[in-house]
């Protein structure tokens, strides 16, 4: 659902990153209280009917789920149709940069909709850039180390919520430190009315000791065989 954000109409030359910035066109606080109260009046009456524009987002993203598990590919194809900008951009960058094997993007896409716990080897490019670029973040502290950096997290019905910051890691055999990006997706949001299942999600976590995301669970842990990847050289 793209509340907020003036319609968009992409030549079909346009790549994705220029059609992203066209949805930030004429972005005000009007725009923002906008889209806030339309965030709280899906909350209580449901999603309205997609929009053209995020059905034009949603096409560009089918690529990436007509290979996906039969579990989860039902409800993920029908929550694209109102996938936002903003969720749209984060798919999109890592779509574009994660350096992964072209035989291994189809597990590691669906680690990440089932929760994985995923590190970006890259200074911290990948946190600065979305930092900047995503409007509609808020700050939210979780149990996952930052390293003091604020973490923040984007909401939208394709990801639930979606949390990312950035840390310092030793490495214990050389004693030199780096600095990565980090980000999982979350089953429930945490927020008022998601309480409850939020905190259900934790406790399956304990129980299983793997990650709850919004498709699903991975045994890719922040404590335990994250996943791993560098950004591509070039783009």
């Amino acid at each position: 659902m793209i509340h907020g954000y003036s319609k968009i109409e992409v030549p079909e030359t346009e790549q994705p990153s220029q059609q992203i910035e066209a949805t930030h066109q004429h972005y005000d606080w009007k725009e923002r209280i906008g889209r806030r109260i339309s965030t709280i009046m899906s909350c209580i009456f449901g999603p309205k009917n997609p929009t053209v524009e995020s059905q034009y987002i949603a096409e560009e993203m089918h690529e990436l789920t007509d290979q996906l598990p039969r579990g989860i590919y039902g409800a993920f194809s029908n929550r694209l149709s109102y996938v936002n900008p903003e969720e749209f951009y984060v798919g999109n960058y890592l779509r574009e940069r994660l350096d992964i094997d072209e035989g291994e993007k189809l597990r590691v896409f669906t680690e990440i909709l089932q929760g994985a716990y995923v590190m970006i080897d890259d200074d911290g490019e990948t946190y600065e850039n979305w930092k900047i670029t995503l409007r509609e973040k808020f700050e939210r502290q979780s149990s996952h180390e930052s390293s003091g950096f604020d973490q923040f997290a984007i909401r939208g019905f394709v990801v639930s919520e979606f949390l990312f910051s950035t840390k310092i890691v030793v490495d214990p055999d050389t004693g030199l430190s780096k600095r990565y990006t980090w980000f999982q997706l979350e089953r429930h949001p945490m927020k008022f009315g998601y309480a409850i299942r939020h905190l259900w999600g934790w406790v399956m976590y304990k129980i299983t000791h793997k990650n709850q995301g919004p498709y699903g669970s991975s045994i890719h842990r922040e404590d335990n065989n994250q996943l791993q990847f560098n950004l591509k050289t070039s783009r």
